[in-house]
């Protein structure tokens, strides 16, 4: 009984980051959508500086990107996509991610995270 106890306890603690935060923007106007991703390191958590981040956009059927942007500090790290083309029934996209995050003793790596952003706030992570 106790080992399908931490089993289920691991499993939880891996599909829900205490490691870091973040943060969505997605706005949409005419002629583009510009959606960001902010992934902001907590609980003493940094950016492993030696690793290197990477996001890419999932570009929808009959867009394309015009422009990709990074600001990154030491305290956060945001990418920010716009496309253009035809964007009206665009609802949602996926920004897949790779960074990696360390404490004083370990530091872990996140492959292809995906990461919702759309017009409905409360999207959660995939």
């Amino acid at each position: 009984m106790n080992i399908i106890i931490t089993l289920l306890l691991l499993v939880v603690s891996n599909t829900t980051p205490t490691q870091y935060n973040t943060k969505k923007t997605f706005k949409k106007d005419q002629r583009s959508i510009i959606a960001s991703i902010e992934v902001i390191p907590v609980n003493g958590w940094k950016w492993n500086e030696d690793y290197p981040s990477r996001f890419s956009i999932n570009l929808p059927p009959n867009t394309k990107l015009i422009r990709k942007d990074v600001i990154h500090s030491d305290k956060r790290l945001r990418f920010i996509f716009e496309i253009q083309g035809q964007i009206k029934p665009i609802k949602e996209l996926i920004i897949d991610g790779t960074f990696s995050l360390c404490t004083k003793a370990v530091c872990r790596i996140w492959r292809r995270e995906k990461f919702r952003v759309g017009e409905k706030s409360e999207l959660k992570s995939i």
